[in-house]
């Protein structure tokens, strides 16, 4: 009955001691405070835990660096620290507490997430990380449509009850990849693992991916799953990417010195998407004069800019010799 007037007296004596905008450290001394922020606290977590943000294998620990900032209402800085065997990760968020009166008591603004292990700290090209730097109703958004469109690709989950979204991977390519790992369960109480990607560039959204029981679906726009290597049919190599072809074979040529040798045939090929595509090929190089061949794998970055492949270009990434 009282929380109106308390919260009003709460806002004013903490804006007694800081201007409008500044965000000051809050210690939790009063229980009014504490109960507050043990509220939101409650609330924030859920939220994590409804994208995945908090994966399920991670154990609370502590929170730490509490800040408050008056504006219309009340914004809540703070860390919850999270940790599972040799890894600590630290989600930073910021909350806005509402004013009195208001449909929603709290509103997720922004998270972003910092882990001790750094194997997978640093979201690099085409590697999948768990760091996020962003507004939540961004991500919401990107799950959101990424569900409507799941269950159109896969109408099966239509009859499935979806359960919570069990862990979040980013992936940085021509844009970022968001890949969300779903728990369902059907009507015998078993349960189902999805998982999809969607590809996000400032504007742009497209559903990438989806997967369940090992079976990887893919729509029409991605050729390839994005991040991840896709072989080419080995009936089928006559189809690869000639400009790609004919720079790798003169790239391997020339990085190991076998001018007197010649492209003979390709063995194997995969691609990968990324900020353009990566080709990974297996060839054979012949010397009719020696009567020997030689095999060797290239991987080689066809990058693009932007979708515009009139200013592609191409990198030699690596190059070994098979035995």
């Amino acid at each position: 009955m009282h929380t109106p007037l308390i919260f009003i007296i709460l806002t004013i004596l903490i804006a007694e001691s800081q201007q409008t905008g500044q965000w000051t450290s809050t210690d939790l001394d009063s229980s009014q405070m504490t109960t507050t922020f043990s509220e939101i606290q409650q609330y924030t977590i859920s939220q994590l835990s409804s994208l995945g943000i908090i994966p399920s294998d991670f154990q609370y620990k502590s929170n730490s660096n509490v800040y408050t900032q008056v504006v219309a209402g009340m914004n809540w800085k703070f860390d919850l620290i999270y940790s599972k065997e040799n890894e600590e990760r630290t989600i930073s968020v910021i909350v806005w507490q509402k004013l009195p009166n208001a449909e929603e008591k709290f509103k997720l603004n922004h998270v972003s997430i910092s882990t001790s292990n750094r194997n997978d700290g640093i979201n690099s090209l085409g590697g999948w990380t768990e760091s996020i730097d962003e507004n939540f109703d961004d991500l919401k958004r990107i799950f959101d449509f990424g569900l409507k469109n799941l269950g159109e690709k896969a109408k099966e989950t239509q009859d499935l009850k979806f359960v919570k979204v069990e862990k979040l991977q980013t992936q940085i390519v021509h844009g970022t990849n968001y890949k969300f790992f779903l728990q369902f369960q059907n009507e015998q109480g078993e349960e189902i693992r999805y998982q999809m990607t969607i590809w996000v560039k400032e504007t742009q959204m497209s559903f990438a991916s989806y997967s369940s029981d090992n079976t990887m679906q893919e729509t029409e726009s991605f050729g390839n799953f994005l991040g991840g290597w896709t072989e080419i049919d080995p009936d089928n190599l006559g189809s690869v990417d000639e400009k790609t072809l004919k720079y790798a074979s003169n790239g391997v040529i020339e990085r190991m010195g076998l001018n007197d040798f010649y492209f003979l045939k390709l063995e194997k090929a995969m691609s990968q998407v990324v900020a353009g595509i990566k080709y990974d090929y297996v060839m054979v190089l012949r010397n009719d004069a020696l009567n020997q061949e030689k095999k060797y794998e290239i991987i080689i970055w066809k990058k693009l800019d932007g979708f515009n492949t009139e200013n592609e270009s191409f990198e030699i990434v690596e190059v070994k010799e098979l035995k």
